[in-house]
């Protein structure tokens, strides 16, 4: 892998969730996705940064892992409604 692609995902890692969430939501609208979807989607994005931080401090992407997210996943499979 050459340096170039190191640093990019280095700097990529330090990328926070919101700024990310903000990106997608923004690529959505471009997109002419229904305000509905951007919202929807949005919503469920937040809610997972939210689980992630319920403190509210920033989530950097380098921080989720592929762990974290089963948990969340297994965790809405097993809520009580």
């Amino acid at each position: 892998m050459s340096t170039k692609g190191r640093k990019s995902e280095r700097t990529l890692g330090q990328t926070t969730l919101q700024s990310l969430i903000d990106f997608y939501a923004g690529d959505m609208e471009r997109r002419g996705c229904t305000p509905d979807s951007v919202l929807t989607n949005r919503n469920l994005l937040l809610r997972f940064q939210r689980w992630l931080a319920p403190g509210g401090e920033s989530v950097k992407l380098a921080t989720i892992t592929p762990e974290r997210a089963r948990n969340y996943i297994t965790d809405l499979q097993t809520r009580e409604v």
